[in-house]
């Protein structure tokens, strides 16, 4: 754990494991951004993303890029809801090694 001590007026703590693929910061005990690399592993099928603090309710924002390789396909959100939520692609994943890895990050209010 990394105290960034105050980042505009609010106390904020950073947590980071897995090289910094996954993370945490929290400000003032309430507001959490969290982000994290994820693997999908077959298409036309939903795959469940654990992030890593539940939030206080399921209305909170998600951002999901696809890190791109000839081969990948679009990536989609579904079943939200506090501690996480499902991504899924069209098709068989043609990209190397059959897999379709991609990054995601979150942000809202935490119990």
């Amino acid at each position: 754990m990394i105290d960034l001590g105050k980042v505009k007026g609010e106390d904020a703590v950073v947590n980071s494991n897995h090289n910094g693929l996954l993370g945490t910061v929290t400000l003032n005990d309430k507001t959490c951004l969290q982000w994290g690399y994820f693997t999908i592993t077959k298409g036309n099928t939903w795959e469940r993303v654990n992030i890593n603090v539940p939030y206080k309710d399921d209305n909170y924002n998600i951002q999901v890029t696809e890190y791109y390789v000839d081969g990948y396909k679009p990536v989609y959100i579904g079943n939200i809801d506090k501690a996480g939520f499902s991504v899924s692609t069209d098709g068989d994943i043609s990209a190397p090694g059959g897999k379709q890895n991609i990054y995601w990050f979150c942000i809202g209010v935490v119990e």
